[in-house]
């Protein structure tokens, strides 16, 4: 390689890399012949060679958005239970959002991929804000001055600037993420996705006690929001590829072609796992209701506690992944998921103690599928980081949003906990295509041609 070649390769941005360069295989290095030795130190990504301190910076920023904008984005189940919301029409409203904004992931995958990383990181978490217009849209509805009709339909609107905004951020802060090491590609990818789950953790229990304490001004957390919004837009720099680095649309299909099988059975474990985890949160207030749980725990309590579980597997699970292999650790964690989700959805009532342990305990194997298989879907196509991560995150939260739309419905019919417990029929299914996924040895082979 020429100086200029390395010049040129050091100015890619964090996860991207030239067409016609090698693939980066954190479980194997390529040899001068192009042969595979799973015994050879994973190569270098572009963001390996980049100042410390920059890509750092750049990764605090990107972490700390991804705080935010599931933090003011998470907050509609809670939302509609203390608004008084209509569960079917909630439900609708929820499936109809979350279908339009994430089927617009790819092509927002593909602007990160080509240059306008910073741009969506930055406007995604922005929009996320309108979130907080929505209290004093009910303060409207309430005094009268918007009819029902014409307040569910700004609802409606409101929520589906939220979901652009989200959707516009993750790939790009993903295929950021997933860039920062290709050694290390899960450890990081679950610290991203971690800080987002402790955002959207607390989405619910903050705004539920601010929406209550502000006498339902919830526009009032816009001002933190900005503050941390600005810190944002001042760190996260993302270096920009020239535009001969970026690969062109063929090339990207081409790559996402040749790893089909894998991605494919992918996309079906988190499809699925996307409608068991959008389902059941959308419930879940009123399924912590039924139980008798105190008001607290079902204005979002209960939902806090979950996603900590998620919080603090996610780091240990991607390091494990990165060590033991991301097929074995997906498989282990599909399997004791289904065992978290039937204990905590079919046990009887327990003290609320328990029953607090046994939701971080599901929430920690449940919310942990996600970034490990995002992770592995970045593996086998390592040149399109952004478009896996929209693919993995985005088009498969697409297709398991119909769950709102589904059990809620069947919950005012069968009431929330019968329906949580058919829903988890699902978490079986899964474990069966977790062994379509092709193993250590057998990603060696594509890698090499084998």
């Amino acid at each position: 390689m020429t100086s200029t070649d390395a010049r040129r390769q050091s100015e890619l941005p964090l996860g991207s890399l030239p067409a016609g360069s090698e693939p980066l295989n954190p479980l194997a290095g390529a040899s001068s012949a192009g042969s595979v030795d799973p015994a050879a130190p994973p190569a270098a990504s572009p963001a390996d060679a980049q100042p410390g301190g920059a890509a750092h910076r750049t990764f605090a920023a990107v972490a700390i958005a991804h705080f935010m904008a599931d933090c003011f984005g998470g907050i509609w189940p809670v939302y509609k239970k203390l608004a008084g919301l209509d569960l079917s029409i909630a439900g609708n409203i929820s499936t109809i959002t979350l279908m339009i904004g994430t089927s617009t992931q790819p092509l927002f995958g593909i602007a990160a991929d080509r240059r306008h990383r910073r741009r969506l990181i930055v406007l995604g978490t922005a929009l996320t804000f309108g979130a907080m217009l929505l209290g004093p849209l009910t303060i409207a509805r309430d005094a009268g001055l918007v009819s029902v009709r014409a307040a569910y339909l700004l609802m409606f609107a409101v929520m589906m600037a939220v979901r652009f905004g989200q959707d516009m951020f993750h790939p790009a802060g993903a295929g950021l993420a997933g860039g920062i090491s290709s050694r290390h590609r899960s450890t990081f990818v679950a610290i991203f996705i971690a800080c987002g789950a402790v955002g959207y953790g607390l989405s619910q229990v903050s705004f539920a006690l601010f929406y209550k304490l502000a006498a339902r001004h919830t526009e009032l957390l816009l001002v933190p929001g900005l503050a941390a919004w600005v810190l944002v837009w001042r760190w996260c720099r993302p270096v920009v590829p020239p535009t001969g680095a970026q690969p062109s649309l063929r090339t990207v299909l081409s790559d996402l072609r040749s790893a089909r099988r894998p991605l494919a059975v992918l996309f079906a474990i988190l499809a699925l796992s996307a409608a068991v985890n959008i389902g059941m949160q959308f419930l879940m207030p009123e399924f912590i209701a039924a139980r008798g749980y105190p008001e607290w725990v079902a204005d979002g309590g209960a939902f806090l506690f979950l996603i900590l579980g998620s919080a603090l597997m996610m780091v240990p699970a991607g390091h494990l992944a990165d060590r033991i292999g991301r097929r074995l650790m997906l498989l282990i964690m599909l399997v004791l998921a289904a065992g978290g989700y039937h204990a905590m959805v079919r046990l009887p009532h327990m003290p609320l103690i328990g029953f607090l342990a046994l939701v971080v305990v599901a929430g920690a194997f449940l919310g942990t599928i996600n970034p490990l298989g995002v992770a592995f879907g970045q593996h086998v196509a390592p040149r399109n980081v952004s478009m896996v991560s929209a693919l993995m995150m985005g088009l498969a939260w697409c297709v398991g949003s119909v769950s709102p739309s589904v059990v809620g419905p069947l919950a005012e019919r069968f009431g929330p906990v019968e329906t949580l417990s058919w829903l988890g029929v699902i978490n079986i299914v899964m474990i069966g295509l977790g062994f379509l996924l092709p193993g250590r040895r057998a990603e060696a082979r594509r890698a090499g041609g084998g």
